[in-house]
């Protein structure tokens, strides 16, 4: 049986909320709706610290669209590719 797998590009940003901080994941989809993601405790050992790809099979990823930005929600990660750095980028 062949698993399906799916490559995400992940956009991790660091937000402060009551005096506490944390990490947001968000992605788009093909159609360019926005994502929340969010790591089940089982994935978050492995969850990202910095904007990368990753690479989930269909069957460890659920959407939810009862929240007002639906949320894809990530049960565990075959793979995580660091986004390539550009070395002539702009400062700003």
């Amino acid at each position: 049986m062949v698993k399906e797998t799916v490559i995400l590009e992940i956009e991790v940003r660091e937000i402060a909320w009551e005096g506490k901080t944390f990490l947001a994941y968000n992605t788009f989809t093909k159609s360019n709706e926005r994502l929340d993601v969010r790591f089940v405790r089982e994935a978050t050992a492995k969850a990202p610290k910095e904007n990368c790809f990753i690479e989930v099979e269909k069957s460890q990823m659920n959407i939810s669209r009862k929240y007002r930005y639906p949320r894809l929600y990530v049960q565990d990660i075959v793979k995580v590719v660091e986004r390539p750095k550009r070395k002539n980028d702009l400062p700003f």
